[in-house]
């Protein structure tokens, strides 16, 4: 996957994508059918300017702030914010991917020249995330007033249940039950852990633990054969040192509970479990 900003250099012409080359309407018929961030790389540079694979050299600065890492010719487009924005800022946002807006958020200079450019990584970031989210509200007996093992048998799993998923591993408070609004948030698109927590903060929602999960189950045992749901607030830590987090999802034997693995991305049928901050 190439990165922002991408370049090829052939016969001395630096050739690549501008705010000014995307409206063009030639542009846009080249490549209509393109995926986001294939604008942004060396595959539609080469579809525009009708090179052959493998003509010219590759060029890649991410940290495109950096005069020094940039070719000569486009110092003067990115010296500063507002120079991004009047030459990039439409390739940016409209196609730019997660991690590319990650990267830029992660690294931006806090330079006067660059103040901004956090801030408009951000909010490209939030709108991209929150633009097909969905959020169904179960009403909950939370059994907080019981242990996770006594849950994992009152949810009445009929498929495989991982042992460990345990009061051992996810150590919780005993206190009284309560009735709580459990929402299920779906961003309708594969995402981090860290993505999915971003959610959930600009959502003024914290992630559940196990026993909201597990009561979950038990008061809407249909809920798990619909999508499967985790819960990101409990973690458990293995021998190997992979984390996991509790979730419930249907299998071919039945409703099961198992764990996913907390730092790979989650596929976009999944739902996670949270509350109300």
């Amino acid at each position: 996957m190439c990165e922002f900003i991408s370049a090829i250099r052939i016969e001395g012409h630096l050739l690549y994508i501008d705010n000014k080359t995307l409206d063009e309407k030639r542009t846009k018929e080249i490549l209509k059918d393109s995926k986001d961030n294939d604008l942004l790389g060396h595959h539609a540079i080469r579809a525009v300017y009708d090179l052959k694979s493998g003509e010219g050299q590759e060029i890649e600065v991410q940290d495109f702030w950096n005069p020094k890492n940039l070719p000569e010719e486009l110092r003067s487009k990115l010296k500063d914010f507002e120079t991004f924005k009047s030459n990039f800022g439409k390739l940016v946002t409209n196609h730019a991917q997660l991690d590319d807006l990650e990267y830029i958020i992660k690294k931006a200079p806090k330079t006067k020249k660059w103040n901004g450019l956090k801030d408009f990584c951000e909010n490209l970031k939030k709108d991209r995330l929150m633009k097909n989210v969905t959020i169904i509200e179960k009403e909950v007996d939370v059994r907080y007033d019981v242990s996770i093992d006594q849950l994992v048998k009152e949810a009445k799993f009929d498929g495989y249940i991982n042992s460990n998923v345990n009061d051992k591993n996810f150590p919780e408070s005993t206190k009284q039950a309560e009735k709580k609004t459990i929402k299920l948030v779906n961003i309708g698109a594969a995402a981090s852990t860290k993505d999915i927590e971003f959610v959930l903060d600009a959502l003024n929602l914290r992630s559940a633990v196990t026993k909201e999960l597990l009561s979950l189950a038990k008061d809407h045992p249909d809920e798990q054969r619909q999508h499967p749901i985790a819960a990101l607030a409990s973690v458990w830590q293995d021998s190997g040192g992979v984390r996991h987090v509790p979730c419930v999802r249907e299998w071919a034997d039945g409703r099961g509970l198992d764990l996913g693995w907390l730092e790979a991305d989650w596929l976009g049928g999944w739902f996670f479990t949270a509350l109300s901050k």
